[in-house]
């Protein structure tokens, strides 16, 4: 059920758990939350800083870990399940420990160039990434972790943080 008081993206949905209950979820991040998001939350900026963490799989466009310097040999399942262990582990973490421990995780499980600054991918536009990536990315409002987003690069824990 779309409603216009929600922001882009955003959809109020009953629970089936919670009878008589609402959650709303946003299709981009995929992120979910039992209160309803205002819009001036997800107004959407010019430019965001993310860090990230990015699990490739054999099919992936370019099939090497960055950080490994390795061909990738993990099925896309396997990628799957791997991304959403990370992200779990992630969502144990208090809110002030989350950026810091993505950047562990990045450190040691990212695929992608940016494992060396800590998933760190600095300030971007929109355009500069790939539409799968940047839609959920500036969907999410800061200090949000996305749900598993998978792009023509891999599978995507993202971690919307304050530009510097």
């Amino acid at each position: 059920m779309v409603d216009a008081d929600l922001p882009s993206g955003w959809h109020r949905i009953e629970s089936k758990s919670h009878k008589g209950k609402v959650y709303f979820f946003n299709e981009f991040s995929r992120v979910s939350r039992w209160t309803k998001p205002e819009k001036e939350e997800y107004e959407k900026p010019k430019k965001i800083r993310c860090h990230h963490i990015l699990v490739k799989h054999n099919e992936v466009r370019n099939p090497k870990s960055k950080r490994t310097q390795v061909a990738v040999k993990r099925t896309r399942a396997e990628a799957l399940t791997h991304t959403e262990d990370l992200r779990k582990k992630l969502k144990t973490e208090p809110e002030e420990k989350l950026k810091e421990k993505l950047m562990q995780l990045a450190e040691a499980e990212s695929d992608c160039n940016t494992f060396k600054r800590g998933g760190d991918l600095g300030a971007f536009t929109k355009k500069v990434m790939q539409e799968a990536f940047s839609k959920p990315a500036f969907a999410l409002k800061e200090g949000e972790l996305s749900g598993v987003i998978e792009s023509d690069s891999g599978f995507h824990i993202i971690l919307r943080v304050p530009i510097k």
